[in-house]
């Protein structure tokens, strides 16, 4: 019995041994997140697969990812930006000789490129000629279709991303209730990749309030873009760069609501409460008397907007929230969801306040039961769970 043991803890310190040695796929930083120890390992292991073989398209593409990760990622890398920016493109030159005419060379020369210069935007074409239904290639191409205005472009890449499998069903939850909650032809300013793109793909894949549109803060930092973009929907252009310094773009994120607001057809203008990092926060901190919480966005108003009723409307009536409560899907971007979802709390907890005020107690412990799954096993639990003891 005792060999049949040992022979049992041999055969799986070897099964993990071989797993902890084996390259894995490296998915957007946006997608999935790891530790840095992971990526680390990850780092050497592609390089490994380069070392045995020059040509392995695959490989290179997977270093270079890792790579990047790495590069933004490691706090004990001191070198300047200028340096990092130079070692990832002496990466790709590598790529550019071992495998130049490959799928993955002319991705990972655009994304090393990116949407700073369009001049290079013929890498990411030449992509999409030699593998056009490869899932990799749909954020980039999402962007160049939004950017350039063909949205013919940009909804045939979200469609092939929802085809793919590779979306997050937590986040198409999540955002198909941002958008739920939003008034007819609404302007939504978003800030990154997971409050973005899944809305891009519920509008073309499920045809979901096509009427909304998005302006990603990244995005409309693009002059020409922005320029068309704006005469669409009937915003004045611009009269300074926000691009040539870090004081103007601050301006602009700053005014970014009120100048939406003056569009000629009195479109809605929201916020998404995914609006939490330091640029968008300041935008979000400088407006605030004029923003109204109506759920998972505010709404940007200089006249009184009577927000309970907004709010009580979205998460009785508009916001599909079944899946907060059974959520069965092996989700590769579960982290993120789980960290997303805790913007349902700050609303929830007004909505309970607005209940035990207004004495319903049974709907106000169904948001509190939600509001606690919610953020089970999150650094805001404690703090939920002592509001609720008040």
């Amino acid at each position: 019995m005792k060999t049949v043991l040992k022979v049992i803890f041999l055969l799986a310190v070897l099964h993990s041994t071989v797993i902890a040695q084996t390259p894995e796929t490296i998915h957007s930083y946006a997608k999935v997140r790891k530790s840095i120890d992971w990526y680390r390992q990850q780092q050497k292991l592609w390089k490994g697969e380069i070392d045995k073989s020059q040509t392995n398209a695959n490989a290179w593409l997977n270093y270079f990812r890792v790579c990047r990760v790495l590069v933004r990622l490691d706090t004990t890398d001191k070198r300047t930006n200028e340096e990092k920016g130079s070692y990832l493109h002496g990466i790709v030159n590598d790529m550019e000789k071992a495998v130049p005419s490959s799928f993955e060379y002319n991705l990972a020369r655009w994304i090393s490129v990116g949407l700073g210069d369009m001049s290079k935007v013929n890498y990411l074409q030449k992509a999409a000629e030699l593998q056009p239904d490869n899932p990799m290639l749909c954020s980039d191409m999402i962007n160049w279709g939004e950017i350039s205005r063909d949205i013919a472009k940009r909804d045939k890449y979200a469609k092939l991303w929802f085809t793919s499998g590779e979306t997050s069903a937590g986040m198409l939850n999540y955002n198909y209730n941002v958008m739920a909650g939003l008034k007819e032809n609404a302007i939504l300013i978003t800030t990154g990749d997971n409050d973005t793109y899944p809305i891009w793909i519920l509008q073309a894949e499920k045809g979901f309030r096509k009427d909304i549109a998005v302006i990603n803060t990244s995005l409309i930092m693009i002059k020409e873009y922005r320029d068309k973009l704006f005469k669409e929907l009937g915003v004045a252009p611009l009269t300074y760069d926000p691009s040539a310094s870090g004081e103007l773009g601050a301006k602009f994120r700053n005014e970014l609501l009120e100048i939406l607001t003056a569009n000629e057809t009195n479109r809605p203008v929201y916020l998404a409460l995914t609006a939490s990092n330091e640029c968008e926060g300041k935008m979000l901190e400088t407006n605030a008397a004029n923003l109204y919480l109506t759920g998972l966005a505010y709404e940007y108003s200089k006249t009184a907007l009577d927000n309970t009723a907004l709010l009580k409307k979205n998460f009785e009536q508009n916001y599909a929230l079944d899946y907060l409560d059974r959520y069965f899907v092996a989700d590769i971007s579960i982290d993120f969801v789980k960290h997303i979802n805790t913007n349902y709390v700050v609303p929830m907890v007004k909505l309970y306040d607005h209940y035990m005020l207004a004495g319903q107690v049974q709907l106000a412990d169904g948001v509190k039961q939600r509001v606690l799954k919610i953020v089970e096993g999150t650094d805001e639990e404690n703090e939920v769970k002592k509001y609720f003891k008040k």
